[in-house]
């Protein structure tokens, strides 16, 4: 997941592993946003 500036250039990436294939799921994605906003605040 791309880390955004206030421009919209990416500056660097949340990247989330699992061991299982197609493990996240749209709450999951929600919430990484968030997380990822909060990160690059």
């Amino acid at each position: 997941m791309p880390l955004r500036d206030a421009a919209g250039a990416v500056v660097g990436a949340l990247d989330v592993d699992s061991e299982s294939l197609s493990r996240f799921d749209e709450v999951d994605r929600e919430g990484l946003e968030a997380v990822a906003v909060l990160i690059h605040a």
